[in-house]
């Protein structure tokens, strides 16, 4: 089964594999791990956000967001 992620990703991982310099490369590994988790943690607080901008309670917003507790997914709205 692919995903809508399966071409950008692999793009990324093809452009990761082109680099020659193996240290170079392992920097650019990194950097790419960073920004992929600084990138997918505000699309988690943005939804977060959106949930509860539409009138859910923490609770239902932390439902949605798999079963995490309501004070996490305040949290996670506030991008902690």
């Amino acid at each position: 089964m692919t995903t809508p992620l399966d071409e950008p990703l692999a793009a990324i991982a093809a452009a990761l594999d082109a680099i020659e310099d193996t240290a170079e490369q392992h920097q650019r590994i990194l950097l790419a791990g960073k920004e992929w988790e600084d990138t997918i943690r505000g699309v988690r607080q943005r939804r977060a956000r959106r949930l509860k901008d539409e009138g859910k309670t923490w609770r239902e917003v932390g439902e949605v967001m798999g079963s995490v507790s309501p004070q996490r997914a305040e949290q996670i709205s506030r991008g902690v």
